[in-house]
């Protein structure tokens, strides 16, 4: 469970992760499905991070002008 939230997985995503494995389902598909999303999400964070990264970076490299 830890191991699952450390990864990003919400407890309410491990409920019904469980909920089937205990109804004798074996949640592979369901896993792997969430598994799947989470991947795109930090993917997608990612590059907006990096593209924050690159303005920043740019801001930092600007010469600031004093307002008169």
């Amino acid at each position: 469970v830890r191991r699952a939230l450390a990864f990003g997985f919400s407890l309410a995503e491990l409920s019904v992760v469980l909920r089937e494995r205990e109804r004798g389902a074996p949640p592979c598909r369901r896993v792997r499905a969430l598994a799947e999303q989470k991947l795109a999400s930090i993917e997608t964070r990612l590059r907006e991070l990096t593209e924050l990264r690159g303005d920043l970076k740019a801001l930092l490299g600007a010469d600031c002008v004093a307002a008169a």
